[in-house]
């Protein structure tokens, strides 16, 4: 286990408060969002989401399901998704070297890629990440708690979260609300008629 040191500083907080010291709007808490609890009953839930409903009600299991990658790569490379990542180093800038390094821990976990592997991946991507200036020096210990990273709680980090801490720009997959079968679908209708040949 990982052991962890608090202290206490001062008095609870109200969200009202750190609000005044959030600078722009968007990362203010509002307070006066209703919450929606689901409009769907739990026996609807069971019978529309068996799997969903045996982990999380039935097991207790509220943890999100670790989502299936490898399977959904085309191609042979069953960790195209961290490799991909392992490409983004040259759009690293400064104050996001460590986090291109806790985020490469991350894919390589949601990849499944051996963490033997990502820790000589990591030691590459460290010689180059300290050519790229910064009046902070990247060190060891910066490894070494990117590595933390490689952890069931950070798989289902998400994109938004890895844009705003890399500062890299993730395409989406835009598929208009279709699965990838009908995607392909139409595509390839699309082609047909655009490219008979």
């Amino acid at each position: 286990g990982t052991e962890l040191v608090a202290f206490r500083t001062g008095n609870r907080v109200t969200l009202d408060y750190l609000n005044a010291y959030a600078i722009k709007p968007e990362n203010r808490v509002d307070v006066n969002k209703p919450f929606h609890p689901s409009r769907m009953t739990r026996e609807q839930a069971k019978e529309a989401y068996p799997e969903w409903y045996q982990r999380v009600v039935v097991e207790g299991n509220k943890r999100k399901k670790k989502w299936d990658i490898a399977g959904k790569v085309h191609g042979d490379d069953p960790y195209a998704l961290y490799h991909w990542w392992l490409r983004q180093i040259g759009s690293i800038e400064g104050g996001h070297r460590y986090f291109y390094l806790m985020c490469l821990a991350i894919y390589a976990y949601k990849c499944d890629v051996p963490k033997q592997q990502l820790r000589q991946d990591m030691r590459t991507a460290f010689e180059d990440l300290q050519m790229v200036k910064h009046e902070n020096a990247l060190t060891e210990e910066d490894i070494r708690s990117a590595l933390e990273a490689y952890d069931k709680e950070y798989y289902n980090f998400t994109i938004a979260d890895i844009e705003k801490l890399t500062n890299v720009r993730v395409e989406r997959n835009k598929r208009n609300g279709r699965t990838q079968e009908q995607h392909m679908e139409v595509m390839r209708a699309i082609q047909t008629v655009t490219n008979p040949n």
